[in-house]
């Protein structure tokens, strides 16, 4: 790596790392900090006015009817019902991350759910998405420097990406398609950045029977570590896959945390040394805009925010503290509102702790809603390696265990 490549890595490192200790909020995105993406012009349509083929998802509010979740057992990922009894399990040799950004269900699950193909990334002996359907196994396609993946929900369509640093830049492609057309799959969108090292990073695809029309992406920091919770974004864009227009929805000020199923809002945060770090929703057809306070004692902001099907509800992240300090002093908890506005859960980590029969809880974040008011949360318990879920009903507050796992996706009917 050339000199010049080294200390810009430093210095985003240094200044992603400074932002979080200063403003409680380890994501965002800033108009300094923007990639060297070209902006749209002017007469491309806001936030109010969807770009054509970026319609909601209309067909269907999609609620889950199993979980995937990683057992530690060393042999794969099993399915968990909505009362959180094992069902079956696939095996998936050599996966890389036990992560939504590393797996896919690229499809809709019956009784015998391990029929329904699963896709997942590995790196031994080569960097590859495999696919497995009844646990025959085969590979998909090579994916050298691949980054991170998304799929859309009860689909074979998924779009992924991949990093390479060239010369003064990174380089990232955005790569989309099904099973059928992943193999010859070529990048339909490349971004440089030789200023912050951004990449690529889809959020949601919009696909109709099987076949992709549109994708909604993110661009987001690569190659960073630190005492970091949330991921570090830079604006909202749509990429229309008919017409090959490119159009952005949030500016590169705000740091998206969080995306709606029908994709009509956007949850996200301010990215800046200081200023407001609270939470703000926006209704991306109507321009509606609701903000949600931060608790006083959050100095670390917030992040991870999944709305309802229904977008009645959305839930979220704040946290305080580090876990880098002397004297580790990190905690976090979990907060519910309307989408209309208003506040109606927040539950600290020791009280989700102690209604689940945990004696701590080192950290915590929601995953995503089982149905129209339970919301699943990924904990870690005393021991890092301890990982399980607890679901908090929304309009009354309780807290139960759910089973023992990482939460690795959701399958639909």
């Amino acid at each position: 790596m050339k000199l010049n490549h080294f200390i810009k890595r430093i210095f985003l490192g240094v200044l992603m790392l400074t932002i979080s200790a200063c403003s409680a909020n380890v994501s965002g995105g800033e108009q300094a900090l923007a990639a060297t993406e070209e902006q749209p012009a002017a007469d491309q349509p806001q936030a109010a006015q969807p770009a054509e083929g970026s319609e909601t998802q209309e067909s269907a509010i999609l609620l889950p009817k199993m979980i995937l979740v990683d057992t530690s057992d060393n042999t794969g990922l099993t399915f968990y019902d909505l009362e959180g009894s094992p069902i079956s399990e696939y095996k998936t040799p050599g996966l890389g991350f036990a992560d939504p950004t590393y797996v896919h269900i690229a499809g809709n699950v019956s009784r015998d759910p391990i029929k329904t193909p699963l896709i997942f990334e590995i790196y031994d002996p080569e960097a590859a998405l495999l696919v497995n359907v009844n646990d025959n196994i085969y590979k998909l396609v090579s994916t050298p420097n691949f980054f991170l993946l998304k799929g859309a929900p009860a689909q074979p369509v998924l779009a992924y990406t991949r990093v390479l640093l060239e010369e003064d830049a990174l380089k990232s492609d955005l790569i989309v398609g099904n099973l059928d057309t992943l193999p010859n799959a070529a990048p339909i969108y490349t971004l440089f950045d030789d200023q912050t090292y951004l990449a690529l990073a889809p959020l949601a695809i919009f696909a109709q029977n099987g076949q992709p029309l549109g994708i909604w992406y993110t661009h987001t920091a690569w190659g960073i570590g630190g005492d970091i919770i949330y991921p570090f974004n830079h604006g909202l864009y749509y990429y229309n896959l008919s017409s090959g227009e490119n159009f952005q929805y949030l500016d590169d000020s705000r740091n998206v945390q969080g995306f709606s199923q029908d994709f009509t809002w956007a949850a996200s945060v301010e990215f800046s040394g200081s200023g407001d770090f609270s939470l703000t929703i926006e209704n991306l057809q109507t321009g509606v805009v609701v903000n949600f306070p931060l608790d006083p004692t959050s100095d670390r902001g917030v992040g991870y925010a999944y709305f309802s099907s229904d977008n009645q509800f959305v839930a979220w992240l704040e946290a305080s503290g580090s876990h880098m300090s002397m004297e580790p002093n990190y905690h976090s908890r979990i907060r519910v509102g309307l989408t209309s506005g208003g506040i109606i859960e927040d539950l600290d980590d020791a009280h989700i702790a102690q209604a689940a029969g945990f004696s701590l809880i080192t950290y915590m974040k929601p995953v995503g809603w089982l149905d129209q008011q339970t919301l699943l949360v990924e904990v870690r318990r005393e021991d890092w390696g301890q990982v399980a879920l607890v679901i908090i009903d929304a309009l009354s507050g309780s807290v139960s265990k759910f089973a023992a796992g990482k939460f690795v996706g959701f399958a639909y009917p």
